[in-house]
């Protein structure tokens, strides 16, 4: 009998990393095979900003601006998202780590491949969290969902925006968080303890509203480390985790406080400040009246309640199943298969939380035109640094299910994102 269940364990194993191996190949194939063509001013922005700081300009000169304006006029764009800076110069609006990520691919001619490697990073530590969490079934069904989600998909294949990119280094940096420090026994080592801290953090260089997330975990490490300094006063011990883990974010930080003080004059100035493009969310609005001669803060939240549902289930079937998902993690109804820590579950909530209730307060879509080009995908890209902990609720629940339930849930939910970008395309 126990030769029968390690022989039927093996065989899962093999199937599940098979299908894992097959589903990168086909997302891969998906987003290189089909057309790609800039949609948004966004694109343009960065394709131009990747070309300047390829070739050493962090910022431009007035001249080059209206050229590159031009030729972008030429193929049907335009750049809106360069800002003018008090010295007659223009620079980035935009957070400046998926630029700085890119430059080495574009120096080699393989713009397109940067979200291809991140992809396959943040797909790997999908699968290797929650088959430590759950099981190996699990973590075939929660890469995929990561990759297999419609925004998901459509995002991935968008490289010359940063979205993908801000998912990816939260998922690969909060995974080795969790593997490590809230899951390993015994002392985590400082090797990734330090790429934690650069990742986590770099996916705020990215897009500066995952503050959000990576302040979560920060506040995890505290609190935890916290509690055995407490138990056990061994300091030094505590130090030896906090100091690589530090470090790490200290890249970042330092990377993004030398080039706002180059570009932008002062460490604590950002391209936003120059912008003349609205970029306020709700809270900013507190006590300021609205279009309508009502609250401000209301005003956004009852638009974006209106006009967000439809585009999120679109771009995240998933939401139709997060809700029991984080149920069934909250409540413990985890037989059978190993129980998931009180305190993952915890911060994967707040995480898909916090994302969720950020950008429900965003009140500078300005949406109308770009969402009749670009439909649902207007909406549902800004969500998307909340997909990874609604995948890993998803599969820790499938997961539990008769083998073929959880394939065909699998097979349908690749077949509908797959159909829906396509059609998108």
């Amino acid at each position: 009998m126990l030769d029968r269940w390690k022989s039927a364990r093996f065989t899962e194993e093999r199937i599940c990393r098979s299908l894992f191996l097959l589903g990168l190949v086909l997302a891969t194939c998906l987003v290189m095979a089909l057309p790609y063509r800039f949609r948004e001013p966004d694109e343009w922005a960065y394709y131009y900003a990747i070309e300047n700081f390829s070739s050493g300009r962090l910022t431009i000169s007035a001249e080059l601006h209206v050229q590159q304006q031009a030729e972008a006029r030429r193929t049907g764009g335009i750049i809106t998202q360069y800002v003018e800076l008090p010295n007659g110069r223009w620079a980035l609006e935009k957070a400046p780590g998926y630029v700085f990520f890119m430059v080495p691919f574009t120096v080699v001619h393989a713009s397109r491949l940067a979200n291809i490697v991140l992809a396959l990073g943040a797909a790997i530590a999908t699968y290797l969290l929650l088959t430590r969490l759950v099981s190996e079934r699990a973590g075939l069904i929660g890469s995929l969902l990561l990759l297999f989600s419609p925004a998901s998909l459509i995002m991935l294949q968008r490289s010359f925006m940063a979205m993908f990119a801000g998912l990816s280094f939260l998922t690969i940096g909060g995974s080795l968080y969790i593997l490590e420090v809230a899951l390993r026994r015994g002392r985590p080592r400082a090797p990734v303890l330090f790429f934690v801290g650069l990742l986590l953090s770099w996916a705020v260089v990215v897009r500066y509203t995952n503050l959000v997330v990576a302040a979560l975990f920060a506040l995890h490490f505290v609190v935890t480390r916290a509690r055995v300094l407490y138990d056990t006063k061994d300091v030094r011990s505590i130090a030896r985790e906090a100091v690589p883990l530090s470090l790490g974010a200290a890249i970042s930080i330092v990377t993004l406080l030398l080039y706002n003080s180059y570009v932008f004059g002062s460490p604590l100035s950002y391209g936003y400040q120059f912008s003349h493009l609205p970029t306020e969310f709700a809270f900013q609005m507190i006590g300021k009246a609205g279009e309508a001669g009502g609250s401000a803060f209301w005003e956004i939240l009852k638009g974006n309640a209106r006009s967000h549902p439809q585009a999120l289930l679109m771009g995240y079937p998933l939401l139709l199943a997060a809700v029991p998902a984080f149920i069934h993690l909250a409540f413990g109804l985890r037989s059978p298969g190993r129980a998931m820590p009180r305190d993952v579950v915890l911060l994967l909530l707040l995480w898909f939380l916090g994302v969720y209730a950020l950008y429900s307060m965003y009140g500078s879509w300005n949406l109308d035109r770009a969402e009749q080009a670009i439909g649902f995908i207007a909406y549902a890209r800004f969500y998307l640094p909340g997909l990874f902990p609604q995948a890993v609720a998803v599969a820790a629940l499938l997961a539990r299910t008769p083998r073929s339930i959880a394939y065909a849930a699998l097979g349908t939910a690749v077949l509908v994102a797959s159909v829906i970008f396509v059609q998108w395309i």
